[in-house]
């Protein structure tokens, strides 16, 4: 089977115009360290402008879904807690190659987004994005209504430089907003997700 190059993005429009890059927030803002996806690209979206071709997405818990916001990109990153062995707020990266190498593994529930599945599948159909990268974060805890824990929220500022650096490399970086905002984290507003 070939795969999709992993190569870098035309840095400017040419024949193929302006490419198309998907950032995508992955997770269940109820649930924990779940909700670093979500977190992530909405601080992006406060403190960044993008340029034409990018696009922010907080996709939330897609399942099946993750198909159709991957279908017609060239680039991707998306960000999600990923379960790990190491210590908790660890931050780990893998590009469009080591996800496809790793096995797939059965879904356990129809939420899953099945990141690697979805890349096969889109594929096979000659659609998705070439160059991918994940950024994951291991969760300290995924309780329902309970907030980010310490180590995941602290290491928000390098997950949103690795995505920046990663924009760069592909020809599209971010701008810092002249006037940044603080972004409208509303499940944090919420009596259960309130800190103490």
């Amino acid at each position: 089977m070939s795969r999709r190059p992993s190569t870098p993005l035309p840095s400017a429009p040419g024949d193929r115009g302006t490419p198309r890059i998907a950032v995508v927030g992955l997770g269940n803002v109820l649930t924990g360290d779940d909700a670093l996806g979500p977190t992530v690209v909405r601080w992006l979206d406060a403190l960044f402008e993008m340029p034409p071709g990018v696009e922010v997405v907080d996709a939330g818990t897609p399942g099946m879904d993750l198909a159709g916001l991957l279908a017609d990109v060239d680039a991707a990153i998306v960000v999600d807690a990923f379960a790990g062995a190491d210590e908790p707020g660890s931050l780990k990266t893998f590009d469009r190659d080591a996800l496809l190498s790793r096995p797939l593994t059965p879904r356990t529930n129809p939420h899953a987004p099945g990141l690697s599945e979805t890349l096969l599948s889109l594929e096979l159909v000659g659609l998705g994005p070439g160059p991918v990268l994940l950024v994951g974060v291991v969760p300290e805890q995924v309780n329902l209504g309970e907030p980010l824990s310490t180590p995941v929220a602290a290491v928000i500022p390098r997950v949103l430089d690795t995505i920046c650096a990663a924009l760069t490399r592909w020809g599209a970086p971010p701008a810092p907003r002249v006037l940044p905002s603080q972004p409208d984290l509303w499940w944090h507003r919420s009596p259960a997700l309130a800190p103490p």
